[in-house]
This record gives C-alpha cells, sequence and structure tokens, in this order.
C-alpha cells in the first residue's frame, strides 16, 4: 500500500521493526515530505480491512524527518532514526491518526 503513494523509483520504503516501517525520499525537502506522508496517512485511514464479515479501518501516525545532505557522515542513519522516532512518539501521544515533523528537521 505504502508503494502507491511513493512518487518516484528511487524512494524506498521498508519495514523497520514489528509495525514501523522507514521510507527514504531522496532529494526531497519538507514539505515534499510532508505531502508524501499525508497522502499515505489517508490512504490507510480510507482503506477498509476486512475480517470475520466485520468491516475496520486503520490508522497510522507518521514521525518524519527531513534532512538535506550535503556529505555524509556514518552517525546520519543513527541520528535521523532517532529524530524519527521522537517524532513518531510525539505522534501518538499527540492524537494518532497525523504527521508529526521532527524538530531537527531542515525547514525548507
Amino acid at each position: 500500500m505504502f508503494e502507491s503513494c511513493l512518487p518516484r523509483a528511487t524512494d524506498v520504503c521498508a519495514r523497520y521493526g514489528g509495525e514501523e516501517f522507514a521510507i527514504i525520499l531522496t532529494g526531497t525537502n519538507t514539505l515534499g515530505a510532508e505531502q508524501v506522508a499525508e497522502n499515505i496517512r489517508k490512504k490507510v485511514e480510507a482503506h477498509i480491512v476486512k475480517y470475520n464479515q466485520q468491516e475496520m479501518r486503520l490508522t497510522v501516525s507518521i514521525g518524519l524527518v527531513s534532512k538535506m545532505l550535503k556529505t555524509f557522515d556514518k552517525n546520519i542513519p543513527t541520528e535521523l532514526f532517532k529524530s524519527a522516532d521522537e517524532a513518531l512518539y510525539n505522534a501518538k501521544t499527540k492524537s494518532r491518526n497525523c504527521v508529526v515533523i521532527s524538530a531537527n528537521s531542515a525547514i525548507n
């Protein structure tokens, strides 16, 4: 389902753990990443799951971090996952079914 929301062949979605996924949008600024995240959130919310003759809807909380890199540092992946995880925690405690952008994101 997530892949259908990714606009380019270079965008990557991977399961990170349990119920967590990481999406990498190379060359995308914060605004573009937020639009993709919001599209994913809306698509999940609109999807109807049928189980044992019952219908239910799911929601998703998204922690987003955006950083434009000029050079690579080996600590960047760890920092990005930590920032995204903190934003995800904020999304879950805020109201769920929302996108929260990390304070560590580049403003662009």
